[in-house]
C-alpha cells in the first residue's frame, strides 16, 4: 500500500515543488524590484536556483510523506475523549493569551473597525462616501463591510456605554472573540486526540496556537477577519467529523444545527464567505451524494437566508446602502494602472477614453502602488460611471491584455506573491484605539489604551517584533510557511485518495485563492483562516492515514472484504472513493 501511495504522491509532488521553486526564484525578484526583472537579467542563475530548490524540496517533501505513512509503528490508541480535557485545553490557551489581553486592553483595532463603529452609531464615515447608489441620506451604515458584523461591533460598545465605560465594551468584544477562537482551537485538538492522533503532535500545534504572537494578536482583534476565521475553522472541524464518522452523523440534529450555524455566521461576518461556502458545497455534496436529502438543506437554508433574506430584503428595507463594486474589481484596475505606467505611449486615444469612463486615466500611473490596489480603486474610480462605461472598460482591458500579457501577470504577482513567498515576513495590521477610533465620530468615541499599561504593551510588541528574526521560530512569521503547509497537506490527502478529508480542507484552500485577488499584498488578515488552519491540516493528514491503516486491518480480518476485487495497494474503503 505504501508504495502505491508514494507513487501517487511523487506525481503530485513533482508539480507542487516545481511551483514552489518558481515562487522562490520569482518571489526574490519581486521583493527587491517589484517585478521579475532580476529573473530576466540573470537567467542562468535563476534557472540553476530553480532546479536546486525543486530537487531539494521534492526530496524533503517526499521524506515527510514517507514519515507520515510510517506513523503506525509504535502508535498507541489514546483515550483523550473526555470533555474535561477539552476544557483544560481551552483554559490553557486562554491562560497563554492572557498577557496579550491585558497588555492590549481594551482590544486591537484597525481602520475597518473604526469605520464600522462610526457606521454603527450613524456617524459620517469614509465608506458611505464610496457608495455609488446610496439609498438614504440619513442612514449612513452601508454594505462596504458586513452589516451584521458592524451591528455586533456597535452592540458591544453600547453594552460598554451602559456599564459606564467604552473600554469595557471593547474589552468584552475582544474577550468574546478570544473565547470563540481558543474554544475552536481546543475543540480541534481535542477531537484529533480522541481519534488517536499522537498526543505530542497535537500538543505541538497547541504550542503554536499559544505562543506564536500572530494567534493571540488576531484572537483579540475586533477586525471582521478574526471572527470569520473562527467560524470557518469550526465548519472545517465539522466537515472532518463527517469524514471520520460517516453519514450517520447527519442523523444528529445538534450536528446539523451547528453545521448550518457555522455556515451562516461565516457568511454574515465576511462578504466573500458565501463564495467559499458555495464552492465547498459543490465538492461536499458530490462526495456525500447518497445523503443529499439530509445535507443539501443545511447548505441551502443559510445561503438563502443571507443572500435573499438578509442582503435582498432586510438591507433594502432598512435603507442600508450596498457597498461599492470597486472592491471586487481592484484586481483588474491594478493591471490597467500598471499598463498605463509601463506603456503610456502605446495607449491609443480610444483606449484612453474607454478606461477614462471608469478610472481617471491621467492619475493612474501616479497612483499605482504595486502592493495594494487601494489608491487606484479609491482615488481614481469614477462613481458616476454607467454600465456602458464598464463594458467599454473591459473591452479595453481585454485588448491591452493581448498586447502585453506580461504586465498583467506582473501586476497580479506583485499583488499576492507575499502570501506564497517564505522570504517575506508577515505584515500585521493593527492599531491602537487611541489613534484609530478617534479619527471618526466627532469626539464621541473615547476608548483607548490606558497609559498604565503602555510599558507592558511595548514589551509585548518588542517580543513579537524580535521573535520574527529567530531561527526556526521566525518561519512562523512568514505567510509562505502556512500556505505551503496547507498545499502540501492537500497534496498528501489527494495522494492517499482521502477525498472526504480533502473536501474538509476546501474552505482553507479557497481562502488562498481569495488572497490572490486581495487588495493588499501580504496583509496577514486576508490569510488568517489558512494561518489558523495549517497546523490542524497536518493533523488531518495524520488522522486520514491512521484511518486508512485501520481500514486495512479491518479488511484483513473480514473474510468478505478479502474476497472483494480491490486494486493492488488500496483498501476497500479507499477504492470506494473515501
Amino acid at each position: 500500500m505504501a508504495k502505491y501511495f508514494e507513487k501517487n504522491f511523487c506525481i503530485i509532488n513533482f508539480f507542487l515543488t516545481a511551483f514552489f521553486a518558481a515562487v522562490m526564484v520569482v518571489g526574490a525578484s519581486f521583493m527587491k524590484l517589484n517585478s521579475w526583472e532580476e529573473v530576466r537579467r540573470y537567467p542562468i542563475f535563476s534557472l540553476v536556483s530553480f532546479f536546486c530548490y525543486w530537487a531539494a524540496y521534492f526530496i524533503i517533501s517526499l521524506l515527510l510523506f514517507k514519515k507520515i505513512l510510517g506513523l503506525e509503528k509504535g502508535r498507541q490508541e489514546t483515550k483523550s475523549g473526555t470533555y474535561a480535557k477539552f476544557f483544560i485545553l481551552w483554559a490553557g490557551l486562554m491562560l497563554c493569551w492572557l498577557p496579550w489581553l491585558i497588555g492590549f486592553y481594551p482590544g486591537i483595532s484597525n481602520s475597518d473597525v473604526s469605520d464600522q463603529l462610526a457606521q454603527a452609531f450613524n456617524f459620517e464615515n469614509e465608506t458611505y462616501r464610496l457608495a455609488e447608489h446610496p439609498l438614504s441620506d440619513e442612514v449612513l451604515i452601508n454594505g462596504h463591510h458586513p452589516v451584521f458584523n458592524t451591528w455586533i461591533q456597535g452592540l458591544f460598545l453600547r453594552i460598554g456605554i451602559l456599564l459606564g465605560s467604552q473600554n469595557v465594551g471593547i474589552f468584552l468584544h475582544a474577550l468574546w472573540i478570544a473565547l470563540l477562537t481558543t474554544g475552536v482551537f481546543a475543540y480541534s485538538l481535542w477531537y484529533m486526540m480522541r481519534n488517536s492522533v499522537p498526543r505530542w503532535m497535537c500538543m505541538t500545534v497547541f504550542c503554536i496556537f499559544a505562543f506564536v504572537p500572530c494567534f493571540p494578536l488576531y484572537g483579540i482583534n475586533l477586525v471582521k477577519n478574526s471572527t470569520y476565521s473562527a467560524w470557518l475553522y469550526l465548519w472545517v472541524i465539522l466537515l472532518v467529523r463527517l469524514a471520520v464518522e460517516g453519514e450517520g452523523l447527519l442523523r444528529k440534529k445538534s450536528y446539523l444545527f451547528l453545521f448550518s450555524l457555522s455556515i451562516l455566521l461565516q457568511m454574515l461576518n465576511m462578504k466573500y464567505g458565501v463564495h467559499v461556502v458555495v464552492l465547498t458545497a459543490v465538492f461536499v455534496l458530490w462526495l456525500y451524494r447518497a445523503s443529499l436529502r439530509r445535507l443539501l438543506p443545511v447548505f441551502l437554508i443559510p445561503v438563502l437566508a443571507v443572500q435573499i433574506g438578509f442582503n435582498g430584503i432586510l438591507m433594502p428595507f432598512l435603507q442600508i446602502s450596498p457597498g461599492s463594486r470597486r472592491e471586487a474589481l481592484g484586481f483588474f484596475y491594478q493591471q490597467t494602472a500598471r499598463y498605463a505606467r509601463d506603456y503610456p505611449d502605446e495607449v491609443t486615444p480610444e483606449e484612453k477614453a474607454g478606461i477614462d469612463g471608469v478610472l481617471d486615466y491621467d492619475r493612474l500611473a501616479g497612483l499605482y502602488n504595486p502592493i495594494t490596489s487601494d489608491p487606484v480603486k479609491f482615488e481614481a474610480y469614477r462613481k458616476e460611471q454607467t454600465r456602458d462605461d464598464q463594458t467599454a472598460y473591459f473591452k479595453v482591458w481585454a485588448k491591452q491584455f493581448t498586447k502585453h500579457p506580461g504586465v498583467y501577470l506582473e501586476a497580479a504577482i506583485n499583488g499576492c506573491y507575499g502570501f506564497f513567498y517564505p522570504g517575506l515576513m508577515e505584515w500585521y495590521d493593527y492599531r491602537g484605539f487611541d489613534s484609530a477610533i478617534r479619527e471618526v465620530g466627532d469626539g464621541f468615541f473615547t476608548a483607548g489604551h490606558p497609559q498604565a499599561l503602555s510599558e507592558f504593551k511595548d514589551l509585548l510588541k518588542a517580543i513579537e517584533y524580535n521573535a520574527k528574526f529567530l531561527p526556526v521560530i521566525g518561519m512562523f512569521f512568514r505567510h509562505g510557511t502556512y500556505v505551503w503547509v496547507m498545499l502540501w497537506c492537500a497534496a498528501a490527502l489527494l495522494a492517499v485518495k482521502k477525498y472526504r478529508y480533502l473536501a474538509a480542507l476546501m474552505p482553507f484552500l479557497l481562502n488562498i485563492l481569495v488572497c490572490i485577488v486581495s487588495p493588499f499584498n501580504a496583509n496577514t488578515r486576508y490569510l488568517l483562516p489558512v494561518i489558523y488552519g495549517a497546523g490542524f491540516a497536518v493533523l488531518m493528514v495524520i488522522s486520514a492515514v491512521l484511518q486508512m491503516k485501520t481500514g486495512d486491518r479491518e479488511q484483513q480480518k473480514d473474510p468478505q472484504c478479502r474476497r472483494k476485487r480491490v486494486p493492488k495497494g488500496l483498501t476497500a474503503r479507499t477504492a470506494a472513493g473515501d
